[in-house]
């Protein structure tokens, strides 16, 4: 039986942390590159690809949480024998409905393409890259299921070790395809070829930590496909939510105002999930601890586990897209060669909505590691019902501008009253949590943000550098210094308490 340790949450948050850097680092670095080789257009037509397979992952990333979840619970009651027909269940329900949906994707690619805005000049590039791009999804929802396993043994550092061999070898293939002229295919290839690897690395630690498994969907049974469609259509209702609006919403900014814009709106993204990858280091271990700690019972390490940790996601959520969100022109800038003010508008807009999304890390967590999902289902209900509310009105307002506010506003919303009701269903207190996670960490921190936007908007820095690029990043990196500096500070004195100090010195 694997225990949960502070040892074991640090390092699978670090190693978590890690790929999250590198995962999303990587992909900054390629997106100028493929600007440059295939143009703002192809650049949209890459997400496309990734929106169109999402939209059957949707039923991977729900089901698949089953992995983690019963790996995690059975291992804990050393059950190997349920826990392989549970795997075996998943495999077969997950891999089976993969194949058909991919299959009738692929099959309806071209006429999908075109509603979607695809340039014609593009659509057989595209066409080719979707099958790699399905193909690779469906690696994924079958045997790739063995990541999840790993983390449910505690050994979420192994997960995210294979996810950052995934990406080593998908930025280097990538840049060298690239380079060579393939363009659309280069990258779908790439993509393909670093998940076979990585999942490959996965198989063989699960069977050196755990032999008692059998991973087979012949080992699957009429006992292990109705837990697996119990627990798993929980989190589908959850997924299908969240997965089903952010996929019409990328399809719909595309259909409406063309691949271009899909674009534009992407590199807002990409610096947004750059600023997730730290609250992914404190996020990554969690649900399968808060699993471990609710089937032993122990509900008062699970309390402690959720008010500190939502304090450290806040912290790290206020740090990242506050500096995100002050340097957003320069950053764009420095990062593609060329001026996006629209991009740069895009993210400055959504970045308050995810510091408030950050809130609902613990929490999700938390019910997730309960295996009830009934108040995130509520959660992602609210927050579609509010997006989707206002996106119509917004958009014949405001056009893309009012897609974007509208796509902020309500995740805002949805996520201010998630906070409300689990602090409601699970008696938290709420002004140690007000005061605790919230309050001190904004009293540290937004003075900061604010002294630092203000000196980087009224003092210029003369450096001796005679490209403008270099020197804007520069420019960049030295204010990024005085910024950690005053925020560490602040931090230091104002959000930690004289205990947590003394423990870390």
């Amino acid at each position: 039986m694997t225990k949960v340790t502070i040892g074991i949450l640090a390092r699978s948050g670090g190693y978590a942390g890690l790929a999250s850097f590198w995962q999303i680092g990587s992909r900054v670095i390629l997106t100028p590159l493929i600007l440059g080789k295939i143009g703002l257009e192809g650049y949209g037509v890459w997400t496309l690809l990734f929106t169109l397979s999402g939209s059957v992952n949707i039923v991977g990333a729900s089901f698949g949480l089953t992995y983690a979840k019963f790996t995690a619970e059975y291992a804990a009651r050393d059950d190997y024998g349920r826990l392989n027909q549970l795997i075996g269940s998943a495999l077969l329900l997950i891999g089976g409905f993969a194949a058909v949906a991919l299959s009738a994707i692929v099959l309806a690619r071209d006429p999908i393409l075109a509603v979607l805005g695809v340039p014609l000049h593009l659509r057989a590039a595209a066409g080719t890259a979707l099958i790699l791009v399905a193909l690779t999804v469906l690696l994924q929802m079958s045997i790739g299921g063995v990541t999840q396993i790993v983390a449910g043994l505690q050994r979420t550092d192994l997960r995210y070790k294979s996810a950052i061999l995934s990406s080593v070898i998908y930025f280097g293939l990538a840049l060298l395809l690239l380079n060579r002229g393939w363009g659309l295919y280069g990258l779908a290839t790439s993509y393909l070829v670093g998940e076979l690897i990585a999942t490959g690395f996965c198989w063989v630690w699960c069977r050196r930590l755990c032999p008692q498994l059998r991973i087979s969907p012949l080992r699957a049974t009429r006992f292990g496909l109705a837990k697996v469609l119990a627990l798993g259509g929980r989190f589908q209702i959850l997924h299908l939510l969240t997965g089903s609006s952010a996929t019409a919403f990328s399809m719909l900014l595309s259909a409406l105002l063309g691949p271009a814009s899909l674009g534009i709106y992407q590199l807002a993204l990409r610096l947004i999930r750059l600023g997730e990858a730290s609250l992914n280091t404190v996020l990554a271990p969690m649900m399968p601890a808060f699993a471990h700690f609710h089937a032993e019972e122990e509900t008062a390490k699970a309390e402690v586990l959720y008010q500190y940790g939502s304090r450290m996601v806040f912290v790290m959520a206020l740090l990242s897209f506050g500096f995100l969100g002050v340097f957003a022109d320069n950053l764009i800038l420095v990062w593609t060669g060329n001026a996006y003010p629209l991009a740069a508008w895009t993210l400055q807009v959504v970045a308050p909505a995810f510091i408030a999304k950050s809130l609902t890390g613990m929490g999700t967590a938390s019910l997730r590691g309960k295996g009830t999902v009934g108040l995130e289902v509520k959660f992602n209900l609210v927050t579609v019902i509010a997006i989707w509310g206002l996106l119509f009105p917004a958009y014949w307002q405001f056009g893309y501008r009012g897609l974007v506010l509208a796509a902020s506003a309500g995740l805002l919303l949805g996520s201010a009253w998630f906070v409300r009701a689990y602090a409601r269903m699970e008696s938290v207190d709420r002004a140690r949590y007000l005061g605790m996670v919230l309050l001190l960490p904004l009293a540290a921190i937004c003075p900061v943000i604010v002294v630092i936007a203000f000196l980087q908007q009224h003092v210029s820095i003369p450096l001796p550098i005679p490209s403008q690029r270099w020197a804007l990043l520069a420019e960049i990196c030295l204010w990024g210094l005085l910024y950690t500096f005053l925020a560490s500070i602040s931090v230091w004195f104002l959000v930690l308490f004289r205990a947590e100090r003394a423990a870390l010195v």
